[in-house]
């Protein structure tokens, strides 16, 4: 774990859950996943998807309650007694992950799909989370999975849809992040004691973006402590393998942040830093963490495969990226040609830059980096830590 001194002890628990705990709870059940559609907030506030169906989002009540405090009320007169005890009210929000679209027609196609339209999503199930066990280390906690489907991390706010072939597309994600939370305020989450916000990839941009506002939006009296979890979005502005320093990633954002029209969408201090023309720069993860103020936890690969096409552009034919299944041990650009050689080089010191950039971050945070190439890197193959470069 790469530490911030500074950090909140509970970020260390979302550590030790998420990274080394295995789920405890998965006898139990993983209870059952809701859908829930914001019909209301599409229909009154046009809070819509990429094609103009409402969000949605999917709920798991807790498995189990737990009693947190249970303490002894005396009167000052005489020996009676009683025994008063709340139960926890925690919760967590994780957004769905799935890249962004980069243009308008892209932005058609992708409405099209689960990605951009919530038209076929089931009433009940849990196949869209990264891991279906999860979050089976949290019995007592509130679980809410945030359907993906507007494409721009949620900080779309175009007043007019955009047509393509005759087909309206909509740039609505600011609207239902709120219409999210709205919902989410009504059902209790006011009255959170715990609030764990994050996602993965796009998901992880979205938890950057907004969990200072999301906080702002909690009781002004501080009884909720709100933590961020944040993975596999440490993006870097840097120049891909050819050189060029706008990257397909640089790109995207540029053009997603005025086509979007995300400008006031994003997190406030970041705005203000930049300024309105060159805040696109705070859809990198490692550009807008710094400005962040709720404390998060940073989970990335140093060699993320994600990152290693979108921003590198490393060939993934000449330099792929394996973990030894006899010894564990990381295999970057496997084939002995002398491109694959530089690429490998070129991955490697990203990826040194990557903790060179992570030793910048404000000491409220924390970061755990794994050498095992990946993408959302708390699931699957590539939560495995510990690898070490072969020879």
């Amino acid at each position: 774990m790469h530490n911030k001194k500074d950090a909140n002890t509970i970020l260390k628990l979302i550590f030790l859950l998420f990274v080394i705990t295995p789920p405890t709870y998965a006898k139990r059940g993983a209870g059952t996943y809701t859908r829930v559609l914001l019909t209301d907030a599409a229909s009154a506030k046009g809070a819509v998807c990429l094609d103009g169906s409402p969000g949605a989002y999917y709920i798991r009540p807790p498995i189990e309650a737990k009693k947190t405090k249970e303490y002894l009320l005396r009167k000052s007169n005489d020996a009676s007694s009683r025994v008063a005890k709340e139960t926890e009210n925690n919760w967590i929000i994780f957004h769905q992950g799935g890249g962004w679209c980069h243009s308008d027609a892209v932005c058609y196609d992708r409405s099209l799909t689960d990605l951009g339209s919530s038209k076929n999503y089931p009433e009940t199930g849990n196949q869209f989370l990264e891991d279906p066990n999860v979050f089976d280390s949290f019995p007592t906690f509130t679980v809410v999975y945030a359907m993906y489907c507007d494409g721009s991390s949620w900080t779309g706010d175009a007043t007019d849809p955009i047509t393509v072939n005759g087909n309206l597309v909509y740039y609505r994600g600011r609207r239902l992040l709120d219409a999210l939370f709205d919902d989410l305020l009504e059902r209790g989450l006011g009255e959170a004691n715990q609030l764990l916000y994050g996602g993965c990839s796009a998901g992880c941009l979205t938890s950057y973006l907004h969990i200072d506002y999301i906080k702002s939006l909690l009781p002004s009296n501080g009884t909720t402590t709100v933590v961020g979890l944040a993975d596999s979005m440490f993006s870097l502005q840097h120049p891909n393998f050819q050189g060029e320093e706008e990257n397909y990633l640089t790109k995207m954002m540029k053009w997603g942040y005025s086509a979007w029209n995300s400008t006031h969408s994003i997190n406030q201090a970041c705005l203000d830093h930049f300024g309105e023309e060159d805040a696109w720069k705070c859809l990198f993860g490692s550009v807008v963490v710094q400005h962040v103020q709720t404390p998060m936890l940073i989970a990335n690969s140093k060699y993320d495969t994600w990152q290693s096409k979108a921003i590198l552009n490393l060939n993934t034919e000449d330099c792929p990226a394996t973990v030894r299944a006899d010894d564990g041990k990381v295999e970057l650009c496997k084939n002995v040609s002398k491109v694959a050689e530089n690429e490998k080089e070129f991955w490697m010191k990203y990826g040194d830059e990557m903790v060179e950039a992570l030793d910048l971050v404000p000491n409220r945070h924390a970061a755990f980096v794994s050498n095992c190439p990946g993408h959302c890197t708390l699931w699957g193959e590539s939560a495995t830590p510990g690898s070490v470069f072969g020879d």
